[in-house]
């Protein structure tokens, strides 16, 4: 090599020999650099790289989303999130297991029972090597509210009491002449030896003794300052006293989550729903939204809004080193400030159409029922102001500690409380007459001036007909009449001249009956029945006699509370079937309005003024004629109200039953359908009373103290001339028309099922 830069000339030579210097320092500056590099590593840095040599892996945790409220129409909350507490451990963090569970069995009154499960749960955890799992040993553990019906606790003078760690059960001091419950002063139950007591009717129990009277345990003395006014159970602060421990508690947690609260608990029941946890089914429905242990809206608006209440969840990041335990240094932090998750959204609250003082009206004022529903709406816009359904239940329970049992008697109820009735179909009798008269009218079958004799029956295909005044009304019963009187035989023969047929194609076409309404809540959509559902359903197959059936909202013929309500403001409001809406309103966690829901006309009726006004006379006349109105007894001096009552056939022999339920099932079911005031209408009431008798004696009045106390407490504004009355002018029973003429004479049965094919 030395030769052959010998024979280099002498330029070529210092070129290699500058490149040769230069590859030198090169590497001599890469060797500092690396050299650099080690140093700031092992010694400047070394630290820092000796934790994250720890770390096994950057771990996620999902950001529950807060639930949106529900309000009513003023902004009163029906449903809102509260916090709840749970105990959980994680084993590797427990530095004395035996102790630190001892302490806990005091604080929180656990039965040797559930010590021991739980003892024995932290033993196996720990043997499968999870101890780094978290735990959860206790639930709702009580502070502020009471777990099982999520009533506000009060604070109340201590009280002593003693404790069994075998059962569980509670004792207070029974004294030597004590005769009564402390809490609600009824007269004790005392055991034959007279050592212990027991209050009947809030369960309390009582001893005179320091060994348990069930299982002969000693008794551990304890005292309590918490009382839930709801169910008058007893509790401590649990939470309280586990903060103040959990110094002398290493690898026990308290843990906060959310859960629902309806401050108004039956009152607005149906229509709010419930929370649950979320199955299987939901969670492939909506995949990586849910996992167990979530909670989901499972009826009413809960479960109709699931999606715009959830919100959106969001996710945090944290490192975990190589054992799988959790690292919170700022340094770590700090290092995966990168990776940093997305925050959850909040929900968006839900306002609804719905007013809690007039829902408040409306329990009250049907108190005195067994079962049914009421129904409120705006004839105007078709917004729900109130929706009942009885009986209720408090969705606090179903939303949170439901019992076997409690669940059993909800079961085991004959008026099916968990059905919202508001909602359900059911026969509507003489309340559905206007649809038949109205299809009379436009049709050409009948005008204001035809009338009918009623002798309390009606002839047709061998059998008689009967009208629900079985004396009959007598003669000259015009249209007007007719509804005033309620009488039957003016609709039998009428709906035998309409015909089967047109009947079907008014109720479902028209009046848009025997389908959904589009309400947001679910729905049943009635029945129309048609002469091919009689066909394929019925026992004896098509019989013309369905079709006065029909005519006076018998027979096959359903329709629910809601539908009848959004039927009646038609006919008040210029002829507008609006869709029925109970959701009025969008907000966003921050405030803002995001959405408002509008009235939404879902078709016209077809009528002329002058045949929807003769409807108009008759349901007047129906409150407000004291001789003949079949609602008279309801009608209010301060605003006049108009309406049509219905007493639809229902009896069942129910045996196997108790007899109250027995003789309950025995009546009919009664409607009423008010409105208020007749000259501009701000109020459409329907009233529903399952197996209640009549529906003037029975549901009208609910719908009189509904309307009455509307305006009292100036939800409504009242007319400044309120006494507006029909007229009274002519010679026929209300005083409709001026000349009556007879209603023409219907076919014989054979013609009209002819005639009815042809259709």
């Amino acid at each position: 090599m030395a030769k052959g830069l010998e024979i280099l000339a002498e330029p070529e030579r210092i070129g290699a020999r500058f490149r040769y210097q230069w590859a030198l320092l090169v590497a001599l500056i890469a060797f500092l650099v690396i050299l650099f590099r080690f140093f700031t590593l092992q010694v400047i840095r070394g630290d820092r790289y000796e934790k994250l040599a720890t770390i096994n892996h950057i771990g996620s945790e999902r950001i529950p989303a807060r639930r949106g409220m529900i309000k009513d129409r003023q902004g009163r909350i029906l449903a809102k999130n509260i916090d709840t507490h749970h105990l959980s451990v994680i084993p590797h963090y427990l530095k004395d297991p035996e102790q630190e569970l001892l302490l806990l069995r005091d604080l929180l009154a656990w039965t040797n029972e559930e010590y021991q499960s739980i003892k024995q749960r932290i033993a196996v955890a720990s043997e499968r090597e999870k101890q780094f799992n978290r735990i959860v040993i206790q639930r709702d553990l009580t502070a502020t509210h009471c777990p099982f019906d999520h009533g506000v606790l009060e604070l109340k003078e201590e009280v002593e009491f003693r404790w069994c760690a075998e059962c569980g059960r509670r004792y207070e001091s029974l004294s030597t002449d004590q005769q009564k419950c402390s809490h609600d002063k009824k007269k004790l139950t005392f055991s034959p030896d007279g050592m212990s007591a027991a209050c009947q009717h809030c369960g309390t129990e009582y001893v005179r003794v320091s060994t348990c009277p069930h299982d002969h345990s000693v008794l551990r003395e304890r005292t309590t300052n918490l009382v839930c006014p709801i169910c008058q159970r007893r509790f401590d602060n649990q939470v309280a006293m586990i903060v103040a421990n959990l110094h002398l508690l290493p690898g026990v947690y308290l843990n906060t989550e959310m859960r629902r609260e309806y401050p108004f608990r039956n009152r607005v029941s149906h229509v709010l729903g419930y929370m649950n946890e979320a199955n299987a089914e939901d969670m492939a429905k909506w995949p990586g939204m849910y996992r167990p242990g979530d909670f989901i809206g499972r009826t009413g608006i809960e479960r109709a809004m699931e999606e715009v209440l959830r919100g959106k969840n969001g996710r945090d990041t944290f490192v975990k080193d190589q054992k799988g335990a959790q690292q919170e240094s700022d340094e770590l932090k700090a290092i995966v400030a990168e990776l940093k998750g997305e925050p959850a959204v909040g929900g968006h609250h839900v306002w609804l159409t719905i007013d809690t003082e007039l829902q408040r009206i409306v329990k009250d004022a049907f108190r005195y029922q067994k079962s049914g529903a009421v129904v409120a709406m705006d004839p105007m816009t078709g917004e729900v102001l109130a929706m009942y359904s009885k009986p209720g239940f408090d969705p606090n329970v179903w939303s949170g500690r439901l019992t076997g049992d409690v669940k059993k008697e909800y079961d085991n109820n004959y008026y099916a409380p968990m059905i919202n009735k508001a909602l359900t179909a059911y026969a509507p009798g003489s309340i559905f007459k206007p649809v038949t008269a109205l299809a009379g009218l436009r049709e050409g079958e009948v005008t204001a001036k035809s009338t009918v004799t009623c002798p309390g029956y009606y002839e047709f295909g061998g059998r008689r007909f009967r009208c629900h005044d079985r004396g009959g009304h007598g003669e000259n019963i015009d249209l007007v009449a007719s509804l005033m009187l309620s009488c039957d035989i003016y609709y039998y023969k009428l709906g035998e001249v309409l015909g089967m047929d047109r009947l079907e194609s008014y109720s479902r076409d028209v009046f848009l009956l025997g389908q959904e309404t589009g309400i947001e809540l679910p729905e049943r959509s009635g029945r129309v029945p048609s002469k091919e559902w009689y066909r394929k359903y019925a026992a004896i197959g098509w019989q013309p006699g369905f079709t006065l059936s029909v005519s006076v909202g018998q027979g096959a013929l359903t329709t629910t509370p809601v539908q009848m309500a959004r039927l009646y403001s038609a006919l008040i409001n210029g002829g507008f079937l609006y869709r029925p809406y109970i959701v009025r309103q969008l907000e966003d966690e921050n405030g803002n309005i995001t959405r408002r829901f509008r009235p939404e006309v879902q078709a016209e009726l077809p009528f002329e003024a002058q045949q929807i006004r003769l409807i108009e006379e008759g349901l007047i006349a129906v409150v407000n004629n004291p001789e003949h109105g079949t609602a008279y007894s309801a009608h209010l001096e301060d605003v006049v109200m108009a309406g049509k009552t219905g007493t639809a056939e229902a009896k069942v022999m129910q045996k196997g039953v108790p007899d109250d339920v027995a003789a309950w099932y025995l009546q009919d079911h009664a409607w009423f359908v008010g409105y208020a005031p007749v000259t501009s209408p701000q109020i459409v009431v329907v009233v529903f009373v399952e197996h209640g008798g009549s529906g003037g004696k029975i549901a009208a009045p609910v719908a009189q103290r509904v309307i009455d106390q509307f305006f009292k407490k100036g939800l409504g504004t009242l007319p400044t001339s309120p006494h507006t009355q029909p007229d009274d002018e002519s010679d026929a029973v209300h005083g409709a028309a001026d000349i009556a003429e007879p209603l023409e004479s219907p076919k014989t049965p054979s013609e009209i099922d002819s005639q009815d094919s042809l259709d």
